[in-house]
């Protein structure tokens, strides 16, 4: 079977013998024995999670102490909260303005 490693994955028998160590110790790492339960036909599997960040470019920031000017997103946004609250604060019927609500909402969601 080595030779077939040998000549699959092009290794010498030298590093056959770390492949074969370390898919071993992989295994084990995946599967703990210690944690398996005695039915053959199923195993638990550790879990892996792996996230690639790219590195954030901070320089490319600059730093005002002025506050932002609300933009047209902003005012529109302040419009939206305040119509609301005003039809919360009236108990004007939810059925009502439902629709202005979620129709604004899926247009800034979708961009």
């Amino acid at each position: 079977m080595n030779d077939a490693i040998c000549v699959g994955l092009g290794l010498n028998e030298e590093e056959v013998k770390s492949f074969l160590d370390e898919v071993i110790e992989r295994k084990k790492y995946l599967f703990p024995p210690d944690i398996q339960p005695m039915m053959a036909n199923i195993m638990f599997i550790r879990k892996e999670v792996s996230h690639l960040i790219r590195k954030f470019g901070y320089s490319k920031i600059e730093i005002t102490d002025e506050a932002l000017p609300p933009d047209d997103k902003d005012k529109e946004l302040v419009y939206k909260l305040e119509q609301m609250d005003r039809n919360i604060t009236d108990k004007i019927d939810y059925s009502l303005w439902e629709n202005s609500v979620l129709i604004w909402r899926k247009n800034v969601v979708n961009g």
